[in-house]
């Protein structure tokens, strides 16, 4: 509701203006009537009021000052002066201090009605202008950043681009694009609570941005939850962020590396820069974290073979879900060997913490725990420190992975003989209930493909065979009670068809229903 206050100093005609006038019909409410106007200005004071329907001369104050006085306290305040005289210095003056109408006494109902309508509009109008205002503010952000990452991914309309960053004040014309990485978060985080964690990820993300904007460095953008991209205005700033590893590592005991591309003359080259930036952030895992690590060419040899390490881990992380124990083996001799070829001074400490880390990281994308799976050992890290060379990280890789592939195969089993347990119970339950394969699924959301193929896995029979011999097995028990006739063991069990139940009898005991009886 449109909150109205009326001021007159004339008790009748204030009585008569808030009485006549159908305000709830208008979607309006008298919160309070005044014929005091300093009273009218100490509410106004403290209660939000959209409309002030005010005489012009009172005693006290005139309409005139108590609008003006009422603006300065709500710039918002809607006017409507009311007033016995057509005077043209009180009209000259609403007109100024911008009030919406200046209605003459005796009042007329039609045109205050006309008044309140209007100026009910504009405030609605006004209201839904600041709310769109509101709403572009809290989006703005976000719409800048997917904006700034589609340029990086080299997605962007550059056409509809250059006009918008250019209203955010960008200047792509030598952009350097650098990634910072929080190094080996989740690993060295892994016992904080992950509300914890978030905080201390937002905490370190508001220090970046405080650091780009206060040195005027260039555009931060969210890329990653362990990763911002800067978009640096100069190259020459990158060495800046020395002094920002620096502070991290003070205050809050982790280590950061930064990945810088080469210099993009023009927007259309800031999506090689991000590449370089990237490319020269793999390379940490053998040059060292901590540091800032500049693209080169010369490097290209380096990272084509340190892309090459991390695809094979994907093949290993996918042989060590499936238990395949020669596939982890054929990818370890590969990364290994890939690893020899570098001709890099290789921190072995770092490479096997990276080992780590992806390997957690791994886990965690199929709900598995790294630390669980090893016995909830947090120690683990120390073994770390103790390898001197490559061939201790494989030996120690090699049988790690054997053993994590060897616990998912016997969770995965257990999970699954558990399942097919209660399958099996279900159908027991739901035996004289026309059970089929379809409903089996529809229960345990899951395909009818995959739940007969998990059964088949378990049980060595498919689903159908096993509700089959499940019914018929159900009939030479109820074939016992001789007061059933066989047509009714049929329909007891969701049979259709006399003939079918008979041959399928038939197909499993090598005798029909009536010669099962005659046996017992």
């Amino acid at each position: 509701m449109i909150r109205v206050i009326i001021v007159d100093d004339m008790m009748l005609d204030l009585r008569a203006l808030h009485q006549l006038v159908p305000w709830e019909e208008l979607g309006m409410e008298v919160v309070s009537k005044f014929n005091n106007p300093l009273k009218a200005i100490e509410y106004i004071q403290e209660q939000d009021v959209d409309i002030l329907v005010s005489d012009i001369r009172m005693p006290l104050m005139s309409g005139i000052e108590l609008a003006e006085k009422s603006r300065l306290i709500q710039s918002n305040l809607q006017v409507i002066f009311i007033s016995g005289y057509e005077d043209f210095h009180y009209a000259k003056k609403a007109i100024e201090i911008g009030a919406y109408a200046y209605v003459l006494k005796p009042v007329n109902d039609k045109e205050l009605l006309r008044a309140l309508r209007a100026v009910k509009e504009k405030i609605v109008s006004d209201q839904e202008q600041k709310r769109i205002q509101i709403n572009a503010e809290k989006t703005l952000p976000y719409v800048r950043n997917q904006l700034l990452l589609d340029v990086l991914a080299g997605t962007a309309d550059m056409a509809s681009v250059h006009s918008m960053l250019h209203e955010y004040n960008f200047n792509a014309s030598h952009v350097t694009v650098c990634i910072l990485e929080i190094d080996d978060l989740f690993l060295k985080m892994k016992q904080i609570d992950i509300n914890e964690r978030n905080e201390l990820l937002s905490k370190i993300r508001e220090d970046i941005i405080l650091f780009v904007e206060k040195q005027g460095l260039g555009e931060v953008v969210k890329t990653d939850i362990n990763q911002v991209t800067i978009l640096l205005n100069d190259s020459a700033q990158v060495g800046q962020f020395e002094a920002f590893i620096h502070n991290t590592k003070v205050k809050y005991k982790l280590s950061v590396t930064i990945g810088a591309g080469m210099v993009a003359v023009g927007m259309d080259q800031i999506a090689e820069s991000y590449k370089q930036a990237k490319e020269a952030l793999q390379l940490k895992t053998y040059l060292g974290k901590g540091k800032i690590l500049y693209y080169s060419q010369q490097q290209e040899n380096h990272i084509y073979d340190a892309y090459e390490i991390e695809s094979t881990f994907e093949q290993i992380f996918s042989s060590m879900v499936a238990y395949d124990l020669v596939g982890i083996d054929d990818g370890l001799i590969i990364i290994f060997q890939l690893l020899r070829n570098l001709k890099l001074q290789v921190n072995v400490y770092n490479f096997s913490l990276h080992i780590l880390t992806k390997l957690d990281g791994y886990l965690h994308s199929i709900d598995e725990d790294f630390y669980q799976l090893l016995g909830g050992d947090f120690k683990l890290l120390d073994v770390l420190f103790q390898f001197e060379t490559i061939d201790e990280i494989q030996t120690w890789m090699r049988r790690r992975v054997f053993e994590i592939s060897e616990m998912l195969h016997m969770k995965k089993q257990n999970k699954s003989g558990r399942l097919v347990e209660q399958i099996e119970n279900f159908i027991m339950i739901n035996i004289e209930n026309g059970v089929s394969l379809r409903n089996a699924a529809d229960h345990f959301m899951f395909s009818p493909s995959y739940l007969g193929q998990l059964f088949k896995e378990q049980r060595e029979e498919t689903l159908i065979n096993f509700i089959i011999r499940k019914r018929l097995e159900k009939a030479c028990e109820l074939l016992k009670d001789t007061s059933l006739k066989v047509y009714e063991v049929a329909y007891r069990l969701k049979y259709r068809n006399l003939n079918y139940f008979i041959r399928q009898f038939k197909d499993a005991f090598k005798m029909t229903p009536g010669e099962y009886r005659k046996h017992l």
